[in-house]
């Protein structure tokens, strides 16, 4: 007699793998690629790839007065007219 069910392919397994495997892959290929990328990123990266102290920083393009820090604020402030006597 011949089987109820064909034997092959196990639509449903052969899918599940795929997706895994294929997941697996994927993340593999992103790390190796985030791990191959050598950008400076940071002042550390600067620091590790040169191994030379770092003199200045610039600012980021278009930061504004949003990342200056509060003593900075205090420092840049305006001063307030002094009063001169005349005579």
């Amino acid at each position: 007699t011949p089987p109820a069910q064909p034997s092959a392919p196990r639509i449903a397994l052969n899918t599940g793998l795929a997706v895994f495997l294929g997941s697996l892959l994927a993340a593999g290929t992103v790390l190796l690629l985030e791990l191959a990328d050598r950008r400076v990123r940071t002042l550390d990266d600067v620091v590790q790839a040169l191994d030379l102290p770092v003199v200045g920083v610039m600012p980021r393009p278009g930061s504004g007065r949003k990342s200056i820090s509060a003593m900075q604020q205090r420092l840049m402030a305006p001063q307030p007219p002094t009063i001169s006597k005349a005579a």
